[in-house]
């Protein structure tokens, strides 16, 4: 017999699990790269990524370790529906990482703020690219905003020059330009 908190903690993962599948994006995604151009949505402009530079904070600080053989475009748009994808290299492949995202931005103080935590879509990643076309509701104040997409994986392997930063170890922090779904 389960206790009343047990069941409680129970109903709310499977709550949780409902409503983020249905976030889960039913337009057909579009293949980004790692292209010197950014990739800003319906003809907009990708945000400012400068707001990033010369920060401190392993968190915020844009750089892609050998962990990661292709990742997205600087400013590129993520939360409408646009594709994100990396693709590991061997080194992280052998070593069984599972990338998963958060996107963040800058506190008032410099410090990292949590926008979103996401993972990539489950049926990827085979062939060592992992994607997601997720869309993102709320934070309307973000919207064309710069936000860092914090690539990494759970994992106590050392893989090239990738961070270790607590219990993450940090593959890659991108530049994108926030978006969502509208509403």
């Amino acid at each position: 017999m389960t206790t009343p908190a047990a069941r409680a903690v129970l109903a709310a993962a499977i709550i949780a699990t409902f409503a983020l599948a249905g976030c889960a994006s039913t337009a057909p995604a579009t293949t980004t790269g790692d292209s010197d151009a950014p990739d800003a949505s319906a003809g907009g402009a990708s945000a400012d990524c400068s707001i990033f530079a010369g920060a401190t904070d392993p968190e915020l600080m844009l750089f892609t370790s050998s962990a990661i053989a292709a990742g997205p475009a600087e400013g590129q748009t993520y939360g409408d529906g646009t594709e994100l994808s990396v693709t590991l290299s061997q080194e992280a492949i052998d070593a069984g990482l599972l990338p998963q995202i958060e996107l963040l931005t800058v506190s008032d103080t410099g410090g990292p703020v949590t926008v979103a935590s996401l993972a990539f879509d489950p049926t990827t990643g085979g062939d060592g690219t992992y994607s997601t076309a997720l869309k993102e509701f709320g934070n309307d104040e973000l919207v064309g905003t710069a936000v860092v997409a914090e690539i990494f994986a759970i994992s106590g392997a050392t893989v090239g020059d990738a961070k270790p930063y607590g219990d993450k170890l940090l593959l890659g922090n991108y530049c994108m330009t926030y978006a969502n779904d509208g509403s």
